[in-house]
């Protein structure tokens, strides 16, 4: 173990899976915990990454290590993993009191939290005790926004957390408006989103020539609705192309899909983000054909719909949850259907010359008040960072 004292550190509790790593961890989750790093990066203060991702499939001890993470040097502590991950997950959980009374005796100045995990919701509460420390909870998603684990344990026990962390913490950043409202006596701060650094603002402007092109930039899974681009492949009018990126279970399919479409679609898996947005500056309209978000209790919002919008791109998706900005220009609702997709390709040109102007405002206020800068003068003014 190389974590030697150093006084104040900030503390980063989150499960990061980089992109390459193979698996289907959400590839939208990495890019957000690199931006947090960053952000808490700019206080100038150590950070100390502890990754509960559980990424090695067999047994292996806790560690400490110098890492990268976002482009920030950083030493991540990793809890040790065992072959049967549910299993390793709920021990880590128990052995949380032992690595926090470690991390304590740094006096860490403050402790972000990515979710109200169980496992960070634990360490977060017992260095806090112990040190007088800020907590800072990050919410992308409500415990019971999905099912996980052996009668749904998983979810209850988070919840558990959220509301316990939901009294003490001393900022709680929201996923969307309605996660938002659900806390009435604790400060809030909305963030759907934050601006990669990598977004190029000086894209083409979309429709300028055929053939069009759509693309799909995110989880390569149902829950995403991934596999509806498997029918809209084979559907697509002669004037339009596709071009996916992401990773999950679905990628196989996606593959083969694109290597027997003549062209019609082209398929690329774990892109750096050099190259995603490379290719998202390319395209004239990128689809969100997520399911129901309303069926999910309102607990999500899909990060790749801000990050089309801050790239200036059209977004065709189903229905979203609040999120403070005005999308009205920005995205077309459809139904979840290919047909419905279909009908929004063809009423795609038209809408964009029709709302060009009101979707150049929103883009504008997405990349002034959700950049990475933006956000770290913000939480310099709430005074949880130094």
């Amino acid at each position: 173990m190389i974590m030697r004292r150093q006084a104040n550190p900030i503390i980063m509790v989150a499960p990061y899976l980089p992109e390459y790593v193979a698996g289907s961890g959400s590839l939208a989750a990495a890019h957000k915990i690199e931006s947090v790093v960053r952000i808490l990066a700019k206080s100038g203060r150590r950070i100390i990454f502890i990754n509960s991702a559980h990424i090695s499939s067999d047994f292996a001890s806790s560690s400490a290590t110098r890492q990268t993470i976002g482009g920030v040097k950083v030493i991540q502590v990793t809890p040790f993993t065992l072959k049967w991950r549910p299993i390793g997950k709920a021990l880590n959980i128990l052995a949380a009191s032992g690595l926090a009374r470690r991390i304590a005796r740094m006096q860490p100045s403050l402790v972000w939290i990515y979710n109200s995990y169980a496992f960070e919701g634990r360490m977060a509460l017992l260095m806090s005790r112990r040190t007088g420390c800020r907590i800072v909870l990050e919410v992308e998603d409500l415990p019971r926004a999905r099912r996980r684990g052996l009668l749904n344990l998983k979810p209850m026990l988070d919840s558990r957390y959220l509301r316990i962390l939901g009294g003490c913490a001393t900022l709680i950043t929201c996923v969307n408006s309605s996660v938002q409202s659900r806390f009435q006596s604790v400060r809030t701060l909305l963030l759907p989103y934050i601006m990669s650094p990598f977004v190029k603002t000086d894209g083409r402007r979309p429709f300028g020539s055929t053939p069009y092109t759509l693309g799909y930039f995110g989880g390569l899974t149902r829950e995403k609705g991934a596999s509806l681009l498997l029918d809209l492949c084979r559907a697509l009018p002669e004037h339009w192309k596709m071009v996916v990126t992401g990773r999950g279970d679905l990628a196989p399919a996606l593959r083969l899909c694109a290597e027997k479409s003549s062209g019609k679609m082209q398929f690329f898996e774990n892109v750096p983000d050099e190259k995603l947005f490379e290719l998202l500056s390319r395209c004239d309209v990128v689809v969100n054909p997520h399911a129901s978000i309303q069926a999910m209790g309102e607990g999500v919002f899909p990060f790749k719909v801000l990050e089309a919008v801050a790239s200036g791109r059209l977004v065709i998706s189903t229905e979203l949850p609040p999120c403070s900005f005005d999308l009205s220009s920005n995205v077309i609702t459809f139904d979840g259907t290919v047909p419905g997709v279909l009908q929004a390709l063809e009423n795609a040109p038209e809408f964009f010359d029709q709302n060009c102007e009101g979707l150049a405002a929103t883009v504008g206020k997405v990349r002034s008040s959700l950049s990475e800068e933006s956000i770290y003068e913000t939480l310099k003014e709430l005074e949880v960072l130094p």
